[in-house]
């Protein structure tokens, strides 16, 4: 059983309350072999269709043969408005025909409401050639991504920050609250979170409390034990990020301190000294940090030029 939910007959208690349980849906993800971390992602995709339908009809709980085709569109087109990707939108879609599917074959709906519907088309788009203002508008989206888990939402709120691997391996001793504000101490530098940020960090490390390990950010080993959180974690939740959002290159941590570091200096014109405190470095490395980063905007620039001319 999940431990974030409790089963009540055809309900399921949450963290907020009570919604409709997908009639077996998650036992039968289960049996084929689905990992427990995939089934919650199904059933959050369900509860938030779910809530959109009991909000548009206005009941607390609607029946599944009550649903259409249009209110599957809808529930997609309000995704897209919130800022979701049509990469998180089409797994939308994925799960609910899956789950639709599901009710079809256990005659509990006489007909599937989205078997006509198709995938959206992603749009094809040119090159990218990020700057940090890209990626602060990539992070709101991100945090209104309703699908990705605190911890996921705040590994790419650090990592744009520049958080390298070092820096993900604070302990919990090293974190501290003042009112709309949170405090990681690496060393001897402090990293500060405000207002929606520093509530969001607050909440995860509410929810990392409840792990063992000393440290906020964890990787879970085969073992079943949790040890600070390692690349090829760090890896896979940035690239799964960079694939739900159609960026063609993935993010390395090299790209977002280089982008970071053009943007201090350039934009916000940051003396060097307060670069290297931001980046938790030394002035030497920061200044060549940003001296390689005015080199590389300027190379892109060009190749920008030769693209058009080509």
């Amino acid at each position: 059983m999940y431990p974030e939910y409790k089963m009540y007959g055809r309900y399921i208690k949450g963290k907020r309350g009570y919604c409709k349980m997908p009639y077996g849906f998650s036992k039968k993800l289960k049996k084929s072999g689905f990992t427990d971390e995939t089934i919650e992602s199904y059933l959050q995709t369900i509860k938030m269709f779910n809530a959109a339908m009991n909000k548009k009809y206005k009941k607390e709980a609607i029946e599944p043969f009550h649903i259409n085709p249009s209110d599957i569109h809808g529930f997609l087109k309000s995704k897209i408005q919130e800022g979701n990707s049509l990469t998180t939108v089409n797994k939308h879609l994925s799960i609910l025909k899956k789950y639709f599917d599901f009710l079809w074959n256990e005659d509990i709906v006489k007909i599937d409401p989205t078997v006509k519907i198709k995938r959206f088309k992603p749009i094809d788009k040119k090159k990218l050639h990020l700057n940090y203002e890209d990626l602060l508008i990539l992070k709101d989206k991100v945090k209104r991504n309703q699908t990705y888990s605190t911890k996921k939402v705040m590994i790419f709120i650090l990592f744009i920050e520049g958080f390298r691997l070092s820096d993900f391996h604070f302990t919990k001793d090293q974190v501290s609250f003042e009112e709309n504000v949170a405090k990681i101490r690496i060393g001897p530098y402090i990293h500060a979170l405000y207002n929606d940020e520093a509530e969001l960090f607050k909440r995860f490390f509410w929810e990392s409390t409840f792990d063992e390990s000393p440290y906020v950010f964890t990787t879970k080993t085969q073992k079943g034990s949790r040890i600070a959180i390692t690349l090829d974690s760090l890896g896979k939740t940035l690239a799964s990020i960079c694939e739900d959002y159609q960026l063609e290159k993935k993010l390395t941590i090299y790209d977002v301190r280089n982008y970071y570091a053009h943007y201090l200096y350039v934009t916000c014109q940051k003396p060097i000294q307060e670069i290297a405190v931001k980046l938790r470095i030394k002035e030497e490395s920061a200044a060549a940090l940003v001296n390689a980063s005015l080199q590389r905007v300027e190379t892109n620039a060009v190749q920008r030029i030769m693209e058009k001319t080509n």
